[in-house]
């Protein structure tokens, strides 16, 4: 097991990882796309996880 992997096989297994990954991405986005959640805190934390990060003023009080 000491003979290195030629370029074409290294592509190759790097192509069939990043196939696996996009069917998982977008088997999450149907789920999500079509699952409706079960509650307004599940809903408040989906919007949470997507929204991007909101900055924080300091109150000067």
């Amino acid at each position: 097991m000491d003979e290195k992997p030629t370029p074409a096989q290294i592509h190759k297994k790097l192509f069939n990882y990043g196939v696996v990954v996009l069917l998982i991405l977008l088997g999450y986005l149907w789920a999500g796309k079509h699952e409706a959640p079960r509650s307004d805190k599940e809903l408040g934390v989906m919007e949470q996880m997507t929204a991007p990060p909101q900055v924080r003023k300091p109150s000067n009080d």
